[in-house]
């Protein structure tokens, strides 16, 4: 039997905390660890019985949410719950697991639920999107995975091209490849990483993507390829690749 999630409520609203236990209460492997209306006694809290998860208000007086989950670390992770859009960006810049616009419905507190939920209780549920910072000052764009075309290196940054756009993001291969499937994404060049969806033809040296564009492969880089590309790979037995 799996063990229940433990979640803490903070909210300087009681009736938004009324709203959040009565959902916890309907959701079976929730368990309400407790809740404040204060910030400083919610950190107290969090940091002493480390629950699961922490459903945090952003606008609290005194130490606002977002100061209060940059306070935490540890394993508890953060769900926002605020009736304002705009701090999407600071929250998602925390890693946070979730942000619920007020009033949440069951329905949407659910679809958080799930995420909580391990991989071994929920199959198939590894994110399929995450956030970069472009050149703009609290600005963070979503990146859809699969959408993704290729990346490009461009000195210090990377380009991460999509049908009709391109990001511009201070990142490295490296932290790009820890967040990509490996058996979609491959690095083919020093500089570029290659949707394997997004490829059309397979010539020697290069690759042809269904946008036309083509991409060299690197000498180090082509045996790699070619035994991820081999399974794929059909032949008459007369022929040989």
């Amino acid at each position: 039997m799996a063990l229940n999630i433990t979640c803490y409520i903070a909210d300087d609203e009681s009736h938004a905390i009324k709203t959040l236990e009565r959902y916890a209460e309907k959701t079976a492997d929730l368990e309400l660890a407790g809740t404040a209306t204060d910030a400083a006694v919610a950190l107290e809290a969090i940091m002493r019985l480390r629950p699961a998860v922490a459903f945090l208000d952003i606008g609290m007086p005194g130490i606002d949410g977002l100061q209060l989950a940059g306070l935490l670390g540890g394993p508890t992770k953060i769900v926002f719950v605020t009736g304002r859009r705009e701090f999407g960006p600071e929250a998602f810049a925390l890693s946070a697991l979730d942000y619920l616009l007020k009033p949440v419905s069951y329905e949407r507190f659910l679809q958080c639920v799930a995420r909580l939920r391990t991989p071994a209780e929920q199959p198939g549920t590894a994110s399929s999107f995450f956030f970069v910072k472009t050149g703009a000052k609290g600005r963070l764009e979503k990146i859809c995975i699969p959408e993704i075309i290729y990346i490009s290196a461009a000195l210090n940054y990377v380009e991460i091209h999509f049908k009709e756009r391109t990001v511009l993001t201070y990142l490295s291969f490296s932290d790009l490849l820890e967040k990509l499937p490996a058996d979609q994404f491959l690095r083919i060049h020093k500089s570029y990483i290659v949707n394997l969806e997004s490829v059309s033809v397979l010539e020697y040296g290069q690759l042809v993507l269904y946008s036309g564009i083509t991409l060299p492969i690197g000498r180090v880089f082509r045996d790699t390829l070619q035994k991820t590309l081999s399974a794929s790979f059909l032949f008459s037995k007369r022929e040989s690749p």
